[in-house]
């Protein structure tokens, strides 16, 4: 037998040039391969899906004591769908593509009241750690991030205020309310024509024209609404950008507090 009998069949037993450079280079550069390969196509989903990522018009913040839903039951729209759905018809185009789109951030986190009286029933418990962990974020967005708008519990809003005006993260509600509104300080109970004030930061939800309004009217009588201090500190927005943003949230708070629609 010759010694060109024992090479493989197929390509003569003699490899290309190529062939051999590349086995040289796969031996001494896989991990190094692996690693760009890797990295690029990381590069490539992010730039995709930011490309493909729907720009929110206005960030509204919900935590408080009702847990609302987000599954669909049948045909019908989820509770949480339902807020959403409530809170477009307060909102413009901001960025101008043509479409008005909120997004609501919905933290369940009940006053120790509320999970008393949910745990009132021996059959339901409520989740200690899923609370904890809506209330640090919920910790961090009342410092900085784009949620101004909030919608609380009144025992969130008595967490944040301190006693020192500058250290409040939330602006005084009045300076929201329509011109010459009639208002009064009291608490969920009190029975007035005008809004309800808890404190100088918030005010009651039920109090104002959004109490007959589908989603708002089935949040616990203790929710309040209040509006966060301006921060330069953000997450979608440039800070040249972000006191514009700011001025579009104040617009549609205002639109909230006296029910007019954006048409």
């Amino acid at each position: 037998m010759s010694e060109r009998d024992d090479l493989p069949a197929g390509d003569g037993g003699v490899k290309s040039s190529f062939t051999a450079w590349l086995d040289n280079f796969w031996y001494h550069y896989k991990w190094h391969t692996i690693a760009i390969v890797f990295i690029i196509a990381v590069v490539v989903i992010c730039t995709l899906q930011m490309c493909d990522r729907t720009e929110m018009d206005v960030n509204i913040l919900y935590a408080g004591n009702d847990d609302i839903s987000m599954t669909r039951d049948g045909e019908e729209l989820s509770e949480y769908e339902e807020l959403v759905k409530a809170c477009l018809r307060f909102i413009a185009d901001r960025d101008g593509d043509g479409k008005r789109t909120p997004a609501v951030l919905n933290l369940f986190i009940p006053s120790d009241e509320k999970i008393a009286e949910i745990e009132s029933d021996p059959k339901v418990e409520v989740n200690e750690s899923l609370v904890r962990e809506n209330l640090s974020t919920f910790n961090s967005n009342v410092v900085f991030g784009d949620y101004y708008i909030c919608i609380i519990g009144e025992h969130l809003l008595d967490m944040k205020v301190t006693k020192e005006e500058k250290d409040n993260p939330f602006v005084k509600i009045t300076s929201y309310l329509p011109e010459g509104a009639d208002y009064v300080y009291g608490d969920k109970d009190t029975v007035h024509d005008g809004y309800v004030l808890c404190s100088d930061y918030g005010v009651y939800l039920h109090s104002t024209p959004l109490k007959d309004n589908p989603a708002f009217s089935e949040l616990d009588k203790n929710t309040v609404i209040v509006m966060r201090k301006f921060s330069e500190v953000t997450s979608n927005f440039s800070t040249s950008k972000a006191e514009d943003y700011f001025r579009f949230c104040e617009d549609v708070l205002r639109k909230m507090l006296i029910d007019e629609a954006y048409e």
